[in-house]
């Protein structure tokens, strides 16, 4: 019958969990910035592979190094285990997780120095394992989300299994106590430590597992908030773009190139295509300032350059543009889009510029002929009875009877 010592056991302990190590380093390196708890999975991994040396290394190094140190980190790990798992799933974490571990040290220390037992340091670490174990199964089966429920209970299932092996070893221990000496245990502790280290694999496959789902998860809900962005973009550049070529004021995009010198196109509206008299396909792409050559003396340009360096919007109040081409009167305003882009919204104030001048000269008319006609019909009734006086002084008849002295008698000089 072929037997396995305990020390070759170790041997394949820790190479077992330099891989297990390894896949952690690996998990906690790819995902840490974006889940919680990896890297006390990772410290969990690395000190049941540093458990797994110093008990290997029992008669190489001192005995009490190799029990307090090996012990420590094999509890210490569980308990970092178990926080690991609190920030994962985002609940509490454990209070009695410090309680737990000082009482096993003050244990294990006093069974090393002071009253040594290999039987009641067994029963302690066991003890320690069940409680740590059963914690984490716990919390995972009660405590797992819906979208890693399915992988969390199954590890929580591991967790149990760790548990039920570490209380069952007690009281196999208790009626079957193990000899003096650790490397010499017998095929019961053989096998308990190699369940162990398939236990340990077992646990790293499904943390593994657990990060899978919950990433692919997360994932999903990325992919799920992506698309409603997407759809709620559409839906707004829809909504824009109606507006844009609907509204009754030209919008015209303008691009800055070489540092503000100029602006380039980039789209106008309909209401601005039937403002400037051109079509947008002839403005796209071109530079203002090939275009629209009268922009520096309309006093828009250097608008431009200020929306464009400050982002604060201005108003361009009405004044006359006026090139070999165009000659028209209107208002802007000027703002820096999101984008960088410069958008000016402008109206067409030509008719009412017209209009006003056309109102102005109607009044300036109606002011004159208010003028001349002012005083008429005393002129007239005097120019009357200047010429019923004359007709009376030449004994004539006068001719105005409706102004004094007009009766029409002749009167005598």
């Amino acid at each position: 019958m072929f037997n396995l010592d305990m020390r070759t056991v170790l041997v394949g302990v820790v190479l077992s969990q330099v891989v297990c190590a390894t896949v952690m380093y690996g998990l906690w390196r790819a995902n840490r910035s974006r889940l919680d708890g990896l890297g006390y999975w990772l410290a969990n991994a690395l000190a049941q592979w540093f458990t797994a040396m110093v008990f290997a290394l029992r008669g190489l190094i001192p005995e009490s190094v190799s029990i307090m140190v090996g012990g420590l980190l094999l509890v210490g790990g569980m308990a970092l285990l178990l926080t690991g798992l609190t920030c994962f799933l985002g609940t509490d974490r454990p209070r009695f997780a410090l309680a737990v571990l000082a009482v096993f040290v003050a244990v294990h220390a006093g069974l090393t120095f002071l009253a040594p037992s290999l039987l009641w340091r067994t029963i302690n670490l066991s003890a320690a394992i069940a409680i740590f174990s059963s914690a984490c199964a716990r919390l995972l089966w009660t405590r797992s989300p819906s979208d890693i429920r399915t992988n969390g209970r199954w590890l929580a299932g591991v967790f149990w299994a760790m548990a039920l092996l570490s209380i069952v070893r007690i009281p196999w221990d208790l009626v079957s106590p193990p000899g003096p000496e650790f490397l010499a245990s017998g095929v019961f502790d053989v096998l308990a430590v190699m369940l162990y280290a398939v236990s340990i694999i077992a646990m790293t496959f499904g943390l593994v597992l657990l990060v899978t789902q919950r990433l692919f998860a997360v994932g999903n809900r990325d992919l799920a908030a992506r698309q409603h962005a997407e759809q709620g973009l559409k839906t707004s550049e829809g909504r824009f773009r109606e507006l844009f070529e609907n509204i009754n004021s030209g919008i015209a995009i303008y691009e800055a190139v070489d540092g503000g010198a100029d602006f380039i196109f980039k789209d106008l509206n309909r209401a601005g295509e039937k403002i400037d008299g051109q079509q947008r396909a002839e403005l796209v792409g071109r530079r203002l300032l090939e275009m629209r050559p009268g922009v520096k003396e309309f006093g828009l340009y250097d608008v431009l350059q200020r929306v464009y360096r400050t982002g604060i919007a201005e108003r361009h109040p009405v004044s006359l543009y006026k090139d070999a081409q165009l000659t028209r009167w209107c208002d802007n305003f000027v703002c820096r889009l999101p984008s960088g882009e410069i958008a000016a919204v402008f109206d067409d104030m030509t008719a009412e510029k017209q209009g006003a001048q056309t109102m102005r000269e109607q009044i300036e008319e109606l002011r004159r002929w208010h003028e001349v006609t002012v005083g008429r019909e005393e002129r007239i009734i005097k120019l009357k009875r200047e010429v019923n006086e004359l007709a009376a002084r030449a004994g004539e008849r006068t001719r105005y009877d409706d102004v004094p002295g007009g009766n029409g008698k002749m009167t005598a000089t």
